[in-house]
């Protein structure tokens, strides 16, 4: 569904005057969309979809048969995606201040805080997977945990060899 959203917002993207030169070409005859409402037509949806994304799955969660440091480590990583959210809110904020109709030049502060959003997401996703990296190093033995894990490596090339 997110996939289908955002492909929907690509194609208004590309369409958004008519002609689409008149995109980069103001003084050319046509016309163009509101933009000031497609931004916020596309920034709600957008926040609303993160903050259920962030959540939906914590209830679900806490009832898991886990130990709770694992919830908690869990719980945390949705925290660190409360920081895509706040991406989200203070790009749409940034957008609507730089308002204007050259898009290449004054919204390039609101698309460093898109970027900054999808590092977030990037990171968030990655996370859950680099546990037995932060668990090296949070022991002492760290000459320990780095051959435990090159063997944990090996060991798993041997057996999924094809």
């Amino acid at each position: 569904m997110l996939s289908a959203a955002m492909t929907d917002v690509d194609i208004v993207w590309a369409l958004l005057c008519s002609p689409t030169e008149k995109a980069w070409k103001p003084l050319m005859p046509g016309s163009c969309i509101d933009l000031l409402s497609f931004v916020w037509g596309q920034a709600i949806p957008s926040i609303f979809l993160d903050i259920c994304l962030l959540l939906l799955p914590l209830r679900p969660l806490w009832k898991l048969q886990m130990p709770i440091s694992n919830k908690l480590a869990l719980t945390g990583i949705f925290g660190v995606a409360l920081f895509a959210i706040a991406c989200s809110i203070i790009r749409l904020a940034i957008v609507i201040s730089h308002f204007g109709h050259d898009v290449t030049y004054q919204w390039v502060p609101g698309i460093l805080w898109s970027v900054a959003e999808l590092d977030v997401c990037f990171i968030c996703s990655c996370l859950p997977v680099m546990k037995p990296m932060f668990v090296c190093l949070s022991n002492r033995r760290q000459t320990a945990c780095s051959s435990s894990l090159v063997e944990q490596g090996s060991t798993y090339l041997e057996h999924n060899r094809g």
